[in-house]
C-alpha cells in the first residue's frame, strides 16, 4: 500500500498551470501568465479577421495600430453585400445598406460617421445626416431657435482667447464654457470674471480654429429635460422630468424627478409646445432629448437638443410604463405614432412619484474631486418611487449607496456667497439635534446667528483635526461648497472631499440636494417639543 501512495503521488498532475508555483513566484510568474493568455486572445482575434478579410494587412506595433481606424474605413468601402450582411447578423434590417444612427453615440461620433457614410452612399434610417447637422452645428441650431422664436442662453463659439473674452464681456458674466463637442459634459465649467476665462482658454481646452468653444450666458434656474419620439409628422412626450439640483450640476450626476414637482403649470405647457416644434422643426425621426432652464421669471429656455437617445430613456420608461426603445425603433422603420396607435402628445401623469439618484466611485477613482459641476462624474443610478416624493427620494438615496442617517454630526465649509442660503438648512439639522462642525468663518457665522458650533482648524493652517474626526467616523455628513473664482485654488475644500469619501462619509457640495435631504430626514425623524409649542 505504501508503494502504491508513493507512486500515485509521484504521477505528474493534468492542470495548464500549477498554481502553487505561480504562488512561489510570486508576481512576477503571475503577470508572466496573464501577459501569454492575452498573447493567444489577440492572435485568435488576428487570425480570424484576416481569414475574413485577407486584403487587410492588421499590424498590432504602435504605427500600425496609429493607422487601424483608416484601413477599417478602406475595407468598409470595399466589402460586398455578403460580408456586410455576415458582420452584421441580420438581412432583413441591413439589406439596403441602412444605418441606425439613434442610440446613445453622441454627435462628435455619429456625425462624423454618418456623415462619411452618407457620402459613401449607405442609407440612414431614423434622423438623418442633415437632421443631426441642425441639432448639434452651433450655426444651424441657432438659425431653426431663431426661426421657431424660441428662446437660448446667449451665447457664441470662438476660436481664440481674445474672442472669448469679448463675447464674455458683451453677454456678462457668469459664463458657461464647453468644448464645441463634448461628451459627458466634459471640460465644461462656469466662470465667474475674465480671469478665470482666461485661465480655462489657456489651461483647460485647446482652443482654435478646428476647436471652438461655446461661451454661453449662464441662467440661474431650474432644469429640467424631456425625452420625446418624432415621426417627422406628430410627437410624442412620455413625461417631463425635473432635476434636483439647479442649473450649474450635470443632468447625469443630478438627482431626477418625474413628474414635476415645483414648476409651473405654464412652464409645464411651454415645454411641451417647445419640445414639439423642436423635433419637427428639426426633422427629428425617432428619440431626441431636450435639456431645459426655468428662470425665476417663470421663462423657459433651451439648453440643447440631443437628436438621439439619452441615459434618461429607460429611467422615464419604466417611470411611465411608455415603451420608448420600440415606439422610436419602428418610428424609424417608417410605422408613424398614429399606426401604433398614438394619438395624444403628452402622456396622463402617473400618481405615483419616481426618483432617479445618481451612483458616485468616487473611493474606486484616485484623484478624482468629488465636487459635482457641469462635467459629468457619476457612474451608475438608482430609482425609488412611492406615493409620497420624501420617501421615494429616501429609497432612491438609500439605493445609490448614500448613508441617510437622521442623527449625529455634520462638518460644514461654506462659501460667503452661500452663507445666507445655507443658514437656514443647517439650522433645520441643528434643530432635530444634530452637532455642528465648522471651520472658522463658517462657525462665527453660524455661531452670529444662534446655531452651537465647535471650531475646526483648517488644513491650511497646519491642523489635520478634521481629517482625523472623518477618519475616525465622528462625522455623518459633510457640506461643502465653494466660490466659482476658486476654481483650482480649493486645496483645503479638495482634501477634505476626498478624505471624506475614502471613509464613506456622505457628501454634499450642492445646497439643493441637502434642502431635499433634510425633507427625508424630517420625514422619518420622530420630532420632541414641549407640550406648549
Amino acid at each position: 500500500m505504501a508503494e502504491k501512495k508513493e507512486k500515485k503521488q509521484k504521477q505528474p498532475g493534468k492542470k495548464l498551470f500549477n498554481m502553487n508555483k505561480v504562488k512561489r513566484g510570486g508576481v512576477t510568474t503571475l503577470m508572466t501568465v496573464v501577459f501569454i493568455a492575452i498573447v493567444i486572445v489577440l492572435n485568435v482575434v488576428v487570425s480570424a479577421l484576416t481569414q475574413r478579410f485577407p486584403s487587410m494587412d492588421i499590424d498590432l506595433t504602435a504605427e500600425g495600430l496609429n493607422t487601424l481606424s483608416d484601413q477599417a474605413m478602406d475595407v468598409a468601402k470595399s466589402v460586398d453585400e455578403e460580408t456586410t450582411i455576415y458582420l452584421i447578423g441580420s438581412e432583413e434590417a441591413y439589406r439596403d445598406n441602412q444605418l441606425y444612427t439613434d442610440y446613445g453615440i453622441e454627435y462628435s461620433q455619429v456625425a462624423n460617421l454618418a456623415e462619411r457614410l452618407h457620402d459613401m452612399g449607405v442609407k440612414i434610417i431614423g434622423t438623418d445626416v442633415e437632421a443631426i447637422r441642425r441639432a448639434e452645428n452651433r450655426d444651424a441650431f441657432e438659425k431653426v431657435m431663431e426661426s421657431l422664436g424660441i428662446p437660448q442662453p446667449n451665447g457664441e463659439a470662438v476660436t481664440d482667447i481674445e474672442a472669448g473674452v469679448r463675447v464674455a464681456e458683451r453677454i456678462g458674466y457668469p459664463v458657461l464654457v464647453r468644448p464645441s463637442y463634448v461628451l459627458g459634459g466634459r471640460a465644461m465649467q462656469i466662470v465667474p470674471n475674465e480671469e478665470a476665462l482666461r485661465h480655462y482658454l489657456k489651461t483647460a481646452v485647446l482652443v482654435s480654429e478646428d476647436q471652438p468653444v461655446l461661451v454661453d450666458h449662464y441662467i440661474t434656474g431650474k432644469e429640467l429635460e424631456t425625452d420625446a419620439v418624432c415621426d417627422g409628422e406628430n410627437v410624442y412626450i412620455p413625461g417631463i422630468m425635473e432635476h434636483v439640483e439647479r442649473t450649474g450640476v450635470h443632468s447625469g450626476d443630478s438627482i431626477s424627478v418625474y413628474p414635476t414637482f415645483s414648476v409651473s403649470e405654464k412652464a409645464r405647457q411651454t415645454i411641451i409646445d417647445y419640445t414639439v416644434r423642436l423635433g419637427l422643426g428639426i426633422g427629428i425621426v425617432g428619440l431626441y432629448n431636450i435639456q431645459f432652464i426655468v428662470d425665476r421669471q417663470d421663462n423657459v429656455y433651451v439648453i440643447e437638443v440631443n437628436p438621439r437617445s439619452s441615459r434618461t430613456v429607460p429611467f422615464l420608461s419604466k417611470a411611465t410604463g411608455v415603451p420608448l426603445a420600440d415606439i422610436a425603433t419602428r418610428v424609424m422603420l417608417g410605422h408613424s405614432l398614429r399606426e401604433q396607435g398614438i394619438v395624444e402628445v403628452m402622456a396622463p401623469e402617473k400618481e405615483k412619484w419616481y426618483v432617479k439618484a445618481p451612483a458616485f466611485s468616487f473611493s474606486k477613482l484616485r484623484g478624482m474631486d468629488a465636487y459635482l459641476s457641469p462635467e459629468m462624474k457619476s457612474t451608475g443610478e438608482a430609482i425609488g418611487y412611492d406615493k409620497r416624493l420624501t420617501r421615494a427620494l429616501y429609497k432612491a438615496m438609500q439605493s445609490s449607496g448614500m448613508n441617510v442617517a437622521n442623527y449625529g454630526t455634520i462638518f460644514v465649509t461654506i462659501a460667503d456667497s452661500d452663507k445666507a442660503e445655507a443658514l437656514p438648512l443647517i439650522r433645520r439639522f441643528y434643530d432635530m439635534g444634530f452637532n455642528i462642525e465648522a471651520t472658522r468663518g463658517t462657525a462665527e457665522f453660524l455661531k452670529a446667528n444662534g446655531i452651537r458650533t465647535r471650531v475646526r482648524k483648517k488644513l491650511s493652517e497646519g491642523s489635520e483635526e478634521i481629517l482625523d474626526s472623518l477618519r475616525q467616523g465622528h462625522v455623518n455628513y459633510v457640506i461643502n461648497t465653494r466660490e466659482p473664482a476658486n476654481l483650482g485654488r480649493d486645496s483645503d475644500g479638495a482634501q477634505i472631499r476626498r478624505c471624506a469619501v475614502e471613509n464613506n462619509v456622505t457628501m454634499f457640495t450642492a445646497l439643493d440636494t441637502v434642502r431635499v435631504l433634510l425633507e427625508v430626514l424630517e420625514e422619518i425623524t420622530l420630532c420632541i417639543s414641549t407640550i406648549d409649542s
